[in-house]
């Protein structure tokens, strides 16, 4: 479910306030009342921000959502912010993007991609990179308690420009969704960033334990032993 509450920190510290986890159980058990859930029930909580155009609404949900391009006059190059938006018109907003800077740049527009089909994600253990395909054995390793081998997890490491281990563990496997996670898997994922030389050996426990920690304080995940 989804709350809107303003926020005004540094997008990186937002949490799920215990407030808004309260609303959206109440949420749920007004249309499951059977169900009778509590905050204890709660597996996994996500709070982001989303910039939205300045408006003197009276409440955050009458804020549009729409996009705005908002253009910098004193570049010496066309640039724009984009301000606002959703996933869901992506493709209009890379239309209205695509058709702002070309005619600022005096050029037509050769092509459209609004017949393209927005094809599915490449499954995980189909890897695509650089004209390779990564199909990796039945019987080959895999990560602690997943099904992702550890040939698909090197390969995320080399080429999607993974830097720490929570943006890894968060970002690039979307283990923050797993409903198992072990301290076992945190584990092996920080030997390969330390094989990559992303982190140092003498480094390896301080940035697991850091993980664990964010997760519970961030997100409510518990990490299994």
């Amino acid at each position: 479910g989804t709350t809107d509450e303003p926020f005004q920190a540094d997008p990186s510290t937002a949490v799920a306030t215990e407030g808004e986890l309260e609303y959206l159980v109440a949420a749920v058990n007004e249309v499951f009342p059977d169900l009778k859930l509590t905050l204890d029930d709660v597996d996994l909580h996500y709070a982001g921000v989303r910039p939205l155009p300045y408006s003197d609404a009276a409440t955050p949900g009458a804020v549009s959502r729409r996009h705005w391009m908002e253009p910098n006059p004193n570049c010496e190059l066309p640039m724009y912010s984009i301000i606002g938006g959703k996933l869901t018109t992506c493709r209009s907003l890379a239309e209205e993007a695509a058709g702002e800077i070309l005619k600022r740049l005096g050029l037509p527009r050769i092509a459209d991609s609004s017949e393209r089909p927005i094809t599915e994600q490449e499954p995980l253990f189909a890897l695509r990179t650089a004209g390779s395909t990564i199909n990796p054995a039945p019987l080959e390793p895999l990560l602690a308690g997943t099904q992702i081998p550890l040939a698909v997890a090197r390969q995320i490491i080399r080429g999607q420009w993974v830097t720490k281990l929570d943006d890894l563990i968060e970002r690039r496997l979307m283990l923050l969704y797993h409903p198992n996670l072990t301290c076992t898997c945190l584990s092996q994922l920080a030997d390969l960033l330390i094989e990559a030389g992303l982190l140092a050996a003498a480094e390896k426990n301080a940035a697991v334990n850091a993980v664990i920690a964010r997760l519970a304080t961030h997100f409510g995940k518990r990490v299994s032993q």
